[in-house]
């Protein structure tokens, strides 16, 4: 009697577990009406906003902070805007468009934060350091993390330094961090792309980064490659863009 009870009581549990298992693929195809499709969607990762829709503030931070960055995509989640660019990070705002933080990945799934810094804040050793042993590379950006200045080159590269401004250590930028190149250094796979598809443009400026090139055209067209000259996509710009 015991023995039937017990099993009695484990088909009770099978049931009940299977109808909790129920999987968001089932959920989306039994779906009829789109609030429900929308509420699916959330689920999986937060809910797809327009670029158009952003709040100002949000689109002035990025224009100033990330210049040579361009907006793929954005998504609201847990009361935050999570802004993704082309140049491998995500950008987190607050629903007034206040910068929170921000997410890096050298393409490995690697992210990490800090505290954005104003070049002109820093100290006056990390400045004579760089401008003597980089006298070609001009500073993208600085962080400061777990007490350490990270320093962005545009060659690359990434320069630590400590709060006083000594010299730690260097390595290179896997996350998206650009050099500018003459337009004759470009691949010919990408010349011959770009004289046969915008006959009438001229290039005005080329960068390379670990992911690809970019290369900027006087027809008001950005247009994206990578790294072995593949058309990746185009994008347009206003003449205001930097």
């Amino acid at each position: 009697m015991k023995v039937i009870k017990f099993l009695s009581f484990i088909a009770l549990v099978v049931f009940f577990a299977s109808c909790e298992k129920e999987s968001l693929t089932d959920v989306v195809s039994n779906a009829t009406d789109t609030e429900l499709i929308a509420d699916v969607n959330k689920r999986g990762g937060g809910e797809s906003v327009p670029t158009e829709d952003l709040p100002m503030a949000i689109t002035e931070y990025i224009t100033a902070n990330y210049p040579e960055a361009s907006i793929i995509k954005v998504k609201l989640k847990n009361e935050e805007y999570k802004v993704y660019l082309d140049n491998f990070q995500k950008v987190y705002f607050d629903l007034e468009g206040n910068f929170l933080r921000e997410g890096m990945s050298n393409g490995n799934g690697h992210f990490g934060g800090g505290e954005m810094i104003a070049v002109e804040d820093l100290p006056m050793a990390v400045t004579n350091y760089v401008t003597m042993n980089y006298p070609e590379a001009n500073i993208v950006k600085v962080k400061l993390k777990n007490d350490e200045y990270k320093v962005y080159l545009d060659i690359s590269l990434k320069v630590y330094f400590d709060l006083e401004g000594n010299f730690l250590r260097e390595e290179m930028s896997h996350s998206g961090g650009s050099q500018e190149i003459a337009a004759e250094e470009l691949p010919t796979v990408i010349t011959d792309y770009i004289a046969e598809n915008y006959p009438e443009a001229n290039i005005e400026s080329a960068r390379v980064s670990s992911r690809g090139y970019k290369v900027r055209l006087d027809n008001n067209i950005k247009v994206y490659f990578d790294l072995d000259g593949n058309f990746v996509k185009e994008k347009g710009f206003d003449n205001d863009e930097g």
